[in-house]
């Protein structure tokens, strides 16, 4: 390893001699889905810790065994789970059955927690897609994901969608996203500036409101998509 320091002590850069066999370096274009708990804020500052904990942690191992697309697991945030998948994108289909289990389930669970405490539980469920390249190593045991692809994925959970359970996914992961609205009815363009690495980026994607519509069944017609007992 080389490192070159600068004579200027306001910036500082590095000249880093890097072999992938050392670090387990791998960078390669990946699927990223992330399913985020919406009111989980307020649920955190309505519960006490031990309910909550119970809570949550049901909540997001319903969301893990509804896994229909061989997802790994890259980080566990609270509320949200960093899904990804290396190789070829998936297909907006592919994505939307993916959600509808996992809302499925989602909401099974929370139907059920319901009852146990004897109280309602406002928790929904939404997702974000996204594609692009990433650099995937391992760090005691644990796979983790890095680059400006995973950056936007996660600044997309803050976007300007009036809704609280929706799919939004990247024109990344589409061929045609002007194609795709025109045959979809239901779905919605939008976009977002994100501030990545010193600079602005816009992305656009598209989005389906569930709190607006249900998405048309011949697009979720798949084996996996009864619930899972969980």
């Amino acid at each position: 390893m080389n490192i070159k320091l600068p004579h200027s002590p306001g910036r500082i850069r590095s000249k880093i001699s890097v072999h992938n066999d050392s670090y387990g370096l791998v960078v390669e274009k990946a699927n990223l889905l992330i399913p985020d708990i919406s009111g989980f804020t307020r649920f955190v500052h309505t519960t006490d810790e031990v309910t909550g904990n119970m809570i949550i942690y049901r909540l997001l191992s319903a969301i893990m065994k509804s896994n229909i697309l061989n997802l790994k697991v890259a980080e566990i945030e609270g509320d949200a789970i960093l899904f990804f998948k290396k190789g070829k994108k998936f297909t907006p289909e592919e994505i939307l059955k993916q959600y509808d289990l996992m809302q499925k389930n989602f909401n099974w669970e929370v139907s059920r927690l319901s009852e146990e405490i004897g109280e309602k539980i406002d928790l929904s469920l939404k997702l974000i897609a996204h594609y692009g390249p990433t650099a995937d190593y391992k760090l005691s045991g644990f796979h983790k994901l890095y680059g400006k692809t995973v950056i936007a994925a996660h600044r997309l959970l803050k976007n300007s969608i009036k809704s609280n359970v929706y799919v939004l996914i990247t024109d990344e992961l589409l061929e045609d996203p002007e194609l795709f609205l025109q045959n979809h009815p239901g779905f919605e363009r939008g976009s977002k500036n994100c501030k990545i690495h010193g600079g602005l980026r816009n992305i656009s994607f598209v989005y389906f409101d569930y709190e607006k519509g249900v998405i048309p069944s011949s697009l979720l017609d798949h084996p996996g998509k009864d619930m899972i007992k969980v």
